[in-house]
């Protein structure tokens, strides 16, 4: 036989085998014992890093190695493929715990990546055609729908969901969003007529003017975003009704109105409750007044109030009057009343106190001639009335707080056909009754109005009456607008609903505005939502100061440079700065003074209000639209023009500056896309930014 060489593999493994043989033959053998502690332990006892298993897998791979003692005394030997399988298998043992152990130090280090990012604070990045990728393509223009639907993502807080022009990073972490309104700012003032950014969606603001007095955009904000404002091709949208408006999907609309078509609906369901009436201006009768409340306090001496009394009949009345003007105001000069089953009650000329100034013929249907020999006052009325309706009974009408308001009655039941019935765009705009009766009863009312005959107070309060009667037939969904829902409602709800929301906390918002509050209903309570009305911006930023802790989402509108460039007209109760006007001023260096200081009162306010906001919160300046003088001169000329056509006047007699034709339209389609030019700014505050 060959004498085997030092260096032979098979003499390395007989060397390994004859120690394990021997090791193996000894009582006192370490395995052994070993297992048989183990053997005596708990069965339950989970298997550690030597274990029962283990011990016999080493066991069984050193006693099958025998095979080579076997073999020099004539035994059979296991082929190689075997010895490797059984070799292999006592070093798994050690692989599979190097394997765990390098399984702990990744989820060690997984784990504190998670940390350490959860610990960031949440950022935002534009998405252009550059950086664009399938989770977010690329868009052409941005409209507010997108900055509305941003606010949405933000407070659902999906995060399944992404947004194709934004991307957002640490979603979770934005705790609050202010939305703040700056009409007066146009992208003149930030860009060259000649700059080759002028048609981007996103322009970087070292890339600006810098525009004197506007120094906060250049040192806060990244990028100027321009969008494009709601409207048609001829006219502009309420920004306002865009950003706070949802449309809804087909399965939403269908949804909702099998769910009202399913509520059962009372005459008593429709009553204005006492909020509604307080914000509507109705005066308020003494029986909603609770302890030493005071609401829309009066004049005592002039005003009466229904009284409550049994009588037979109908217990549900319309209302309607017409109106004449004198120099305090309206006068009464037409009442009706009608009830439940439509029969005239009450049908009545009334001659006022006060000299008539104008009789309002085309509207109001009145004459001198009508009124001569009526000898009927506002006091006669007043007591009709009382007589008539009780304080149980329910008076029906269309924005009746003008009748009501007139005559100096106070009534608690009162249904309003302009508060039941929705206008298809929404709050704070009211349908006419004209339109309702069109469209719901098909039946075309206040026809005397283009003869120049006026109105019928009769045929009104009829059309109320049917009206409230159809929607008590068809339910709550009718005249109702399906078309859409409130983002204060859409944000609620969704955040209840979607399931990688993070929070189910409902949110609340604050609405600050110049509007007074006349269009708040009990869905705003539901919806978290307070609305405010200022008389100047730096009374508006107050309230947010005051308010922005305890608020999730702040909507409001600084107004100042808007009334002050003549786009708007100047509410009454308008109390901030008024500087010159074009007419006012000897020069334009006068001019280009007072823009200069508006813009820094803006720059101060805007700074004022990003100081008060606490750390994580979003804020967006948005100017909603261009300079829209333009357009609203040509669309009054149109409109001018339209009248004088329906009163069949010779158009070829119409002076040019009056005509209209293809021309000016092509100019008011051109004025309006200069309207629509609207910018958005955003910005994210974080804990290490400095006030």
């Amino acid at each position: 036989m060959p004498e085997v060489e030092a260096n032979d593999p098979l003499s390395k493994n007989t060397a390994r085998l004859s120690i394990s043989i021997a090791n193996l033959e000894e009582e006192e053998n370490p395995r052994h014992l070993v297992a048989e502690f183990l053997k005596a332990s708990d069965g339950s006892r989970r298997d550690s890093a030597v274990s029962i298993t283990s011990v016999n897998e080493e066991t069984d791979v050193d006693t099958s190695l025998l095979g080579f003692k076997d073999k020099h005394e004539g035994s059979k030997q296991p082929n190689h493929k075997e010895r490797s399988k059984r070799r292999r298998s006592s070093t798994s043992s050690v692989t599979s715990n190097n394997n765990k152990n390098s399984s702990l130090k990744s989820d060690t280090k997984v784990h504190k990546k998670k940390l350490k990012k959860s610990q960031e604070p949440p950022t935002f990045e534009l998405v252009t055609s550059a950086s664009a990728d399938k989770k977010h393509p690329s868009i052409k223009k941005l409209s507010l729908t997108n900055i509305r639907d941003l606010i949405i993502h933000i407070f659902n807080k999906d995060l399944n969901h992404n947004l194709s022009w934004i991307r957002l990073k640490q979603i979770t972490e934005i705790k609050k969003v202010v939305f703040c309104f700056v009409p007066g700012l146009v992208t003149d003032e930030f860009l060259e007529p000649t700059s080759t950014y002028r048609d981007d969606k996103f322009v970087p603001m070292s890339e600006t003017l810098k525009t004197e007095g506007l120094g906060f955009f250049n040192e806060n904000f990244d990028s100027l975003i321009q969008v494009t404002a709601p409207g048609s091709k001829d006219s502009l949208f309420l920004a306002l009704h865009t950003l706070t408006n949802v449309p809804l999907t087909k399965k939403e609309k269908k949804d909702q109105i099998d769910s009202l078509r399913k509520a059962k609906l009372t005459v008593w369901n429709l009553l204005l409750s006492k909020e509604d009436m307080v914000q509507n201006n109705y005066p308020i009768h003494s029986d909603l007044v609770e302890n030493d409340e005071h609401l829309n306090d009066v004049d005592s001496c002039e005003w009466v109030q229904t009284r409550k009394f049994d009588h037979e009949g109908s217990h549900t009345f319309a209302l309607d009057c017409e109106f004449c003007q004198a120099a305090s105001g309206k006068v009464l000069t037409r009442i009706s009343l009608i009830n439940f089953q439509g029969e005239v009650v009450i049908d009545l000329l009334v001659k006022p106190d006060e000299v008539i100034t104008d009789y309002l013929t085309k509207y109001s249907g009145i004459t001198e001639a009508k009124l001569e020999g009526i000898t009927t006052n506002i006091k006669d009325i007043q007591e009709k009335i009382l007589s008539t309706v009780s304080t149980d009974d329910i008076l029906i009408g269309h924005s009746l707080e003008s009748d009501l308001n007139v005559m100096h009655i106070k009534h608690p039941r009162i249904i309003d056909t302009a508060l039941v019935f929705e206008h298809h765009r929404g709050p704070p705009l009211k349908p006419s009754l004209k339109w309702l009766s069109e469209k719901y009863l098909s039946r075309l009312i206040q026809e005397g109005e283009n003869a120049g005959n006026g109105h019928s107070s009769v045929e009104d309060a009829k059309a109320c009456l049917d009206l409230i009667k159809v929607k008590l037939q068809e339910g709550e969904y009718f005249g109702k607008n399906m078309n859409e829902t409130s983002l204060f409602e859409r944000i609620n709800k969704d955040r209840l609903n979607v399931k990688n929301s993070i929070s189910h906390e409902p949110i609340n918002s604050l609405f600050i505005d110049y509007t007074p509050v006349r269009d708040t209903n009990t869905k705003d309570s539901q919806n978290q939502l307070q609305k405010v009305q200022v008389s100047s911006d730096d009374e508006a930023i107050d309230h947010l100061a005051n308010k922005v802790d305890r608020t999730d989402l702040t909507l409001l509108k600084l107004r100042e440079l808007e009334f002050n460039k003549g786009w708007s007209p100047i509410p009454k109760t308008y109390d901030g700065y008024i500087g010159l006007s074009d007419d006012q001023s000897e020069s334009n260096v006068d001019l280009a003074e007072d823009k200069t200081y508006l813009f820094r009162k803006l720059d101060e306010r805007l700074m004022r209000i990003y100081s008060a906001l606490p750390e994580n919160t979003m804020l967006i300046v948005c100017s909603p639209l261009g300079d829209p003088r333009e357009m609203i001169r040509l669309q009054n000329v149109r409109k001018k023009f339209q009248s004088l056509e329906r009163e069949g006047v010779d158009v070829s007699t119409i002076p040019e500056e009056d005509n209209w034709n293809f021309e000016k339209q092509c100019e008011l389609q051109q004025a309006v896309n200069l309207a629509r030019r609207a910018m958005c700014f955003i910005c994210l505050k974080q804990a290490n930014q400095k006030n």
